[in-house]
């Protein structure tokens, strides 16, 4: 559970603001609103399957007696195009690893495999179950969130990417990666950001609400938070932050604790989702908050973020 990784990770850490941003991050401090389904609007458009989706597989997601199941780790793009075929590919990886066709029918979806290494029409990965190249699942999609339900598949690893959890909307990581030596030093603190994320809170309705383009700014950081978490690498990650943000983020208690690797060993295991759930407040003209929605495999919470306008980017900066 996140809750107990971060807990273990925070462990021996001396207590500060450092400490209290991090635990805003998995621990949810500041407003939590319940966790509630999005209801369709029922004068809406009918949503639909097509799209470039993303999902990650982490190592306890995979039973052991599964055939090639350590190839199912990592971070998936599975995309359903117009023309009825679909494909997935790992991140890390050149090409699709499985491709196939796909029939809707209402809420439900027949997928049906044609070709690939972990494709379910190969042998080696199905074995003595000849149907299984195809599957049913009973689909819902609220924005760019699909979740996918078994109703009749014997592919155990179609199954595994398909509804471990949602498949969230996909796009790439594209920040530039930071010097993780840099990221660790004291001098990354030499360009602080107006406010704190002690400081920086508005009273109750004294806040305007952001133009059209600081919101934008700040669901491409949020989508990119994603994204680049599921790197496993914390060079990718650590950016999004405000240097002054992510030099608290990184402080430890001791010489011997190494932050980057504990961070990087959480990416791996932890799948995290970002996404804004409310109005982009500004407390001023580069300070900003705004109330998040934080997933991880199967649990959701909604917490006030801030964010703040460093080097003409909108960036994470803890707690709001």
């Amino acid at each position: 559970m996140v809750r107990t990784g971060i807990a273990q990770w925070l462990r021996g850490r001396r207590p500060s603001i450092a400490g209290r941003a991090l635990f805003t991050f998995a621990l949810v401090l500041g407003v939590i609103v319940p966790s509630v389904a999005a209801a369709q609007d029922s004068g809406a458009t009918e949503p639909s399957l097509l799209g470039n989706f993303t999902v990650v597989i982490s190592i306890p997601d995979v039973q052991r007696d599964i055939a090639n199941g350590p190839a199912l780790y990592g971070r998936w793009q599975i995309t359903f195009r117009a023309d009825g075929s679909y494909g997935a590919d790992r991140a890390d990886l050149v090409g699709e690893l499985i491709s196939g066709t796909f029939v809707v029918d209402g809420d439900q979806v027949t997928v049906t495999d044609d070709s690939g290494l972990l494709s379910c029409s190969n042998g080696s990965i199905i074995g003595n179950l000849p149907d299984a190249a195809t599957g049913v699942y009973r689909w819902n999609r609220t924005d760019d969130r699909l979740s996918m339900v078994p109703v009749a598949d014997d592919c155990a690893g179609r199954r595994i990417l398909f509804s471990t959890r949602q498949l969230t909307g996909y796009a790439p990581c594209a920040t530039q990666p930071l010097a993780l030596n840099v990221a660790a030093s004291p001098e990354a603190q030499a360009s602080p950001v107006a406010g704190t994320p002690d400081t920086m809170t508005p009273e109750a309705g004294s806040s305007p609400v952001a133009n059209s383009s600081a919101e934008a700014a700040i669901d491409e950081l949020l989508s990119q938070m994603t994204s680049c978490w599921a790197t496993g690498q914390p060079e990718y990650f650590l950016p999004l932050m405000t240097a002054r943000f992510r030099a608290e983020f990184l402080q430890s208690s001791s010489g011997t604790t190494d932050p980057i690797a504990e961070l990087a060993t959480l990416m791996a295991s932890t799948p995290f989702v970002w996404q804004r759930t409310g109005d982009v407040e500004l407390t001023d003209e580069t300070n900003a908050v705004a109330l998040v929605r934080q997933a991880v495999n199967n649990q959701e919470d909604f917490v006030r973020y801030a964010f703040a306008l460093e080097d003409g980017e909108w960036r994470w900066n803890g707690a709001g």
